[in-house]
């Protein structure tokens, strides 16, 4: 824990320095990975997550549709959302924001394919050592409403490019 909070820490400071005010990047794009435990069942699946944000309202409200593709037994699940967004500028070169939205899951799988909607509501952090890259990391909370409601929490992080 203590070096997660060294390394948190040490991203702070150099992304502080980034010359690029938050202003400057009107639509950000993002790649990685994501890892999502759901609770119900008590399964962890991994994959990879993809979004692009665009700046609705200036300093006020983000708009963010993000995809993921979750490797689960037998076939995939592919969760789409789209996440409106309160930035908080901490520095130019950090950011964070709170997000909810809608969610639909499509589940492929041997018992057969189903679609899943839900909300998902999430807190995203942004570093931004460089003018128009970064990395973002982002705790996630969904509930999807199968035949009962279903609880599950992950996160997704990587590699951000910004104009």
């Amino acid at each position: 824990m203590g070096r997660a909070l060294a390394a948190l820490g040490a991203i702070v400071v150099v992304s502080a320095p980034a010359r690029a005010r938050a202003e400057d990047r009107k639509l950000v794009f993002g790649e990685g990975g994501v890892g999502e435990l759901e609770l119900r069942e008590r399964t962890f699946h991994a994959g990879v997550n993809a979004f692009v944000e665009w700046e609705a309202v200036p300093e006020w409200l983000e708009l963010e549709l993000g995809a993921s593709l979750l490797a689960i037994d037998g076939g995939v699940e592919l969760p789409v959302e789209l996440q409106l967004k309160k930035p908080f500028r901490i520095t130019p070169g950090v950011e964070l924001m709170l997000g909810v939205g809608p969610e639909v899951l499509q589940i492929s799988a041997p018992q057969g394919q189903s679609t899943v909607y839900g909300v998902t509501w999430a807190l995203d952090l942004m570093f931004w050592p460089w003018r128009h890259a970064g990395f973002w990391i982002e705790p996630s909370n969904d509930v999807y409403f199968r035949d009962r409601a279903t609880l599950g929490v992950g996160s997704t992080g990587g590699v951000l490019f910004g104009f």
